[in-house]
């Protein structure tokens, strides 16, 4: 008889897989109907991103959930039971924000240039990014990439790799599950090898739904921070949250032409500056990191959850 750890780690592999043909199907299938459809063009970029996004990660994450009778799980994390529960969404969201800015900063500024030193980003896939965010014919009004590119992949993605795989092989693990749902894990528990291998897994199969070798690790160290946010606050608010946060500025950076590292030096000065480009928002970063960290572990005071009840 398979025991439950292995029974639930073949499980979200099977998701993954069924997740990921539903995405590369449903996208294939959708890419060409905006223009059959006479549909304005910066709205078909919503279109070919958001139905493959809601087609192939969002329902098969919510289905699994049903068929694992886990949904009042996915319930908690989005709203949790507890008194208080609007401050503890809201200290969720700050905490995101924070650690948003401060992750995105070290992965792009400083971890991601050594990776791609090892492992060249193929020019082409770097020209397809720029033309998908900055199209020849014109950007798109910013609120719509950032619902396009940042928005629907945080919410989508979270609720399959967070809620859905990695809520499912913790929430299946008793006490772990029960602690999640609570309010999350205290630290110490990140050093059990469950919670580190469901954690690891979920971040592998987020890498490898990108299709991109090149950024595979890069996006799997993304996948374990969001990971460790959900893990640790209990909700999936600041993992959402951070994903939102670093896909803007994504946005943001290609929308301006800073394609690169070397690029930032535009945003203070001649390129002879070098690395203080860089080290310019060093403290910035640290700073956000430092206040995410503090609000993702915030548990409201029993005089406080009765005020607020």
């Amino acid at each position: 008889m398979i025991d439950r750890p292995a029974q639930g780690v073949s499980e979200v592999v099977v998701l993954f897989v069924i997740a990921l043909m539903l995405l590369v199907m449903t996208g294939a299938v959708v890419g060409g109907l905006p223009a059959r459809l006479g549909m304005e063009a910066q709205w078909a970029a919503l279109w070919k991103v958001g139905i493959p996004e809601l087609v192939g990660l969002l329902l098969p994450a919510v289905l699994f959930l049903w068929w694992k009778r886990q949904l009042p799980l996915l319930r908690q994390l989005l709203w949790p039971q507890a008194v208080g529960r609007v401050r503890v969404v809201g200290m969720q969201l700050a905490a995101g924000l924070l650690l948003g800015v401060g992750l995105f900063y070290f992965l792009a500024a400083w971890l991601t240039p050594l990776y791609e030193r090892l492992v060249p980003l193929p020019p082409a896939e770097q020209h397809a990014l720029q033309r998908m965010i900055a199209p020849k014919a014109g950007l798109r009004p910013l609120w719509l990439d950032v619902l396009t590119f940042a928005l629907v992949p945080a919410v989508c993605e979270e609720l399959l790799f967070r809620g859905a795989i990695l809520g499912s092989l913790i929430g299946s693990g008793g006490g772990r599950g029960q602690q999640l749902g609570q309010g999350g894990l205290p630290w110490r528990a990140f050093a059990d090898r469950r919670v580190l291998g469901a954690g690891l897994l979920s971040a592998l199969l987020f890498g490898m739904i990108h299709l991109s070798w090149g950024r595979l690790i890069p996006t799997m160290l993304l996948g374990m921070a969001f990971a460790a946010a959900l893990l640790r606050s209990g909700g999936l608010w600041a993992a959402m949250t951070m994903h939102a946060v670093n896909n803007s500025l994504v946005v943001l950076l290609v929308r301006r032409g800073l394609l690169s590292v070397p690029d930032w030096d535009r945003l203070t000065g001649p390129a002879s500056l070098g690395i203080s480009a860089r080290l310019l928002f060093l403290p910035v970063a640290l700073l956000a990191t430092v206040a995410g960290l503090a609000l993702l572990a915030y548990r409201p005071r029993p005089e406080q959850s009765s005020r607020s009840a």
